[in-house]
This record gives structure tokens, C-alpha cells and sequence, in this order.
């Protein structure tokens, strides 16, 4: 773990599946096997699928693939020293042992002001308790943020709620301010015309049948370049 400057708890979609392919071919890299994927496939990959506008909005990907196809549930946090890999694990094999698999059904694709990311309609409560324990229950391990990374998450454009968990949690947005997003690309709201958004929708609803199934978490770790790579799978219970 000595390797790593952070790590994180993800949701990932399921390996070789077709929501794993395509968030890896739109972001540039994979982060089970720790490499980018060369422009020529990605192309090949959108064009295959009647998706025609990639070359427009790859620059936009860039950014979101730092941290790969995901879903954060504990946020990048450094761990405390003298932590021990085999009870940090434990700790977490334990936390999805006491969770159940389940689906998100029906998805929403969101255009904010920072980010494009999909989204689920409606709340989903086995997430959010999901989310919530691993938020809890892995903080022991999770050193204090220094001024730097206070200063990061630009205090002054949080709520009072969000600054309160941001100094007891290292993260602002967990518990009531959590909302499931896999984040697709950065600030490019204005950028994309109704008709690409109509083919990103098409084309994302197609490959997911509009269903997101959980049946793992992963720790990731952001190695010496500052990308995220996958270290660890753990099952959740049936």
C-alpha cells in the first residue's frame, strides 16, 4: 500500500462487460490492467456503435480519467502510517460481507455546469447504506487532510453541512450529500449539441439496458503519476 499516495472505494462495472468497455474506450484507459488505450481503438470502438461525434469530445475526457470509469463510495483519502494491508482489507471484505448485491434501474444522464455523469432517477436506500459504511467504518484508517487538501475542495463554495463533513469525514459530499455519478466528461455542457447528447443517451442506454448491477466494490490506489489504478475486488453478499 506503500506505493500508492491515496486510495479510494469505487464502484466499477463488472470486468468485460459492456458498460466496463465502454467507459474505458471514452475516458483512454483502463484501470484493471493500468494502461491507456490508444486513440485508433477508442475510435473504432465509437465509430462500431454509430456514435460519430468521438473526436469532438475526447478532449473532454482527459480530466475524469485520472480516476477512470468509477462511482466513488469513500472518497481518495491517504491512509494513517503503520497501516496493515491484511486488516484493511479485512475491514472492507467485511463491510461488503454484510452487504446484498443489487441493481439501479433506470439511469439519467446529467449535464451540470463541471461535469457530464450518469446518474440514477431515484434514490436507491442499499446504496446509500452501502456508501454510508464504508464512509464510517474506514475512517480509522484515514489519515487527517492537511491545509493542501482543505483547501482543494474550496471551503467557501461549500454549505455549512458540507464543510462539517468535509473536517470529520475528509470529503464533503457523503451521507444526506451523496449522489451516485459515474462521471463521463468535464466541462463541456455548453459544447454538446442536442443531437450528440441524443446519440450519448442512445448509446449509453443501449450498452447498460439501462441497469447498473452492484455485485463488488474495489480499493484503488493513485500511484506516482496521479492515476488510479485497481489493486483490489471484494464480493458483496448475495
Amino acid at each position: 500500500m506503500t506505493n500508492y499516495k491515496r486510495v479510494a472505494i469505487y464502484f466499477l462495472p463488472k470486468k468485460n462487460s459492456s458498460l466496463e468497455n465502454f467507459g474505458k474506450n471514452l475516458l483512454g484507459r483502463d484501470i484493471n490492467k493500468k494502461k491507456k488505450i490508444s486513440l485508433t481503438r477508442r475510435q473504432k470502438y465509437f465509430i462500431s456503435r454509430g456514435f460519430t461525434f468521438f473526436d469532438e469530445l475526447k478532449d473532454y475526457c482527459e480530466q475524469p480519467a485520472k480516476y477512470g470509469f468509477h462511482a466513488t463510495l469513500k472518497a481518495p483519502f491517504r491512509l494513517k502510517r503503520n497501516v496493515k494491508t491484511k486488516n484493511f482489507y479485512d475491514v472492507i471484505s467485511h463491510i461488503a460481507a454484510q452487504h446484498s448485491r443489487f441493481k439501479i434501474q433506470g439511469l439519467k444522464i446529467v449535464y451540470s455546469k463541471k461535469f457530464t455523469f450518469i446518474t440514477s432517477r431515484k434514490p436507491n436506500k442499499l446504496l446509500i447504506n452501502l456508501e454510508n459504511d464504508l464512509v464510517k467504518h474506514l475512517d480509522t484508517f484515514r489519515a487527517e487532510l492537511n491545509k493542501t487538501e482543505i483547501k482543494k475542495r474550496i471551503p467557501d463554495s461549500l454549505t455549512i453541512k458540507q464543510n462539517k463533513y468535509l473536517k470529520e469525514w475528509g470529503y464533503p459530499f457523503v451521507f444526506d450529500q451523496f449522489k451516485f455519478h459515474m462521471t463521463l466528461m468535464n466541462q463541456n455542457n455548453n459544447k454538446l449539441s442536442n443531437k450528440q447528447k441524443l446519440e450519448l443517451e442512445k448509446l449509453i442506454y443501449k450498452i447498460s439496458n439501462n441497469v447498473i448491477e452492484f455485485n463488488e466494490i474495489s480499493l484503488l490506489g493513485e500511484n506516482k503519476n496521479g492515476h488510479f489504478e485497481e489493486i483490489k475486488r471484494f464480493k458483496l453478499n448475495f
